[in-house]
């Protein structure tokens, strides 16, 4: 069947006979009692129902155009700490990201069985397995995942911050692949020393590249988009371990490169 889904709604599409032939009827979902969600992720499940995402970080389990059941984890608490973004049915199992960074596993089956009752109107289903990307870039405080492919033996994810991993979700092992800007570059400076070249964007990281082996060397981040950048002068510096940056809250942070990364030499606001 045809699922759309996007701002505050999903829709369920039919081909129904009409005076002028065959067209594409839609039925809104109704949440009922439930809030108003965005939908980002679904699946359809193998007896037919479609499975959601929601805002709150629940699954939504979707019979006809209404909400059969709401599912959360088995120790009560809610599937994701935010938003489902990703739902995928993979086999017996369906896998779902979240804003929280964690990819997990749920049985289909106990989802297929799932019957609220008056008494109990949230179904509760097993957690069988779970990988968390947070940590696995220095500075990174968050890490959404956006979208999920499957593998051979392992799921590549992708996060909104511009990271890209390898999961395995049946050993628990992640890796880090590649990590980029999540928004757009605003600045480009190249090293006059070396070469190493430094970029900046509106996700508020400054990233060091190595163009010759084309890796991204280390990274900074800060709170703010970052708007300008700039090596600082050899006559400032002679080693040329200085970057200067500019930030759209007027803010300009100085950098220096350490063997470690970049760390936070000075900041001023020369702007407001």
């Amino acid at each position: 069947q045809l699922v759309t889904s996007g701002t505050g709604h999903i829709r369920f599409w039919r081909m129904a006979q009409t005076f002028t032939g065959l067209k594409l009827q839609g039925d809104i979902g109704k949440f009922g009692q439930k809030e108003l969600s965005d939908i980002e992720g679904y699946c359809e499940m193998p007896d037919g129902k479609i499975l959601s995402g929601s805002d709150w970080g629940n699954l939504l389990l979707w019979e006809g155009n209404l909400i059969k059941a709401e599912i959360k984890a088995a120790d009560g608490t809610n599937c994701h700490n935010g938003a489902v973004r990703s739902v995928v049915l993979d086999g017996v199992q369906i896998i779902t990201g979240g804003n929280d960074g964690y990819v997990r596993s749920w049985p289909v089956v106990e989802i297929e069985a799932a019957e609220p009752t008056d008494e109990d109107p949230i179904c509760k289903v097993t957690n069988l397995k779970e990988v968390c990307l947070l940590d696995m870039e220095a500075g990174r405080a968050e890490a959404k995942v956006q979208t999920m492919l499957r593998g051979e033996d392992h799921w590549l994810v992708q996060d909104s911050s511009g990271g890209v991993y390898k999961v395995n979700l049946d050993t628990g092992a992640s890796k880090s692949l590649f990590h980029f800007h999540s928004g757009g570059i605003s600045a480009l400076d190249l090293c006059p020393f070396n070469h190493a070249a430094a970029t900046c964007g509106a996700d508020g990281s400054v990233r060091l590249w190595d163009y010759v082996s084309r890796s991204m060397i280390c990274t900074f981040r800060s709170p703010a988009s970052a708007t300008c950048l700039s090596w600082g002068a050899r006559s400032v510096d002679p080693e040329g371990r200085t970057l200067c940056v500019g930030y759209a809250d007027g803010v300009v942070r100085v950098l220096t490169r350490c063997r470690d990364g970049l760390h936070l030499k000075g900041a001023f606001k020369p702007h407001s």
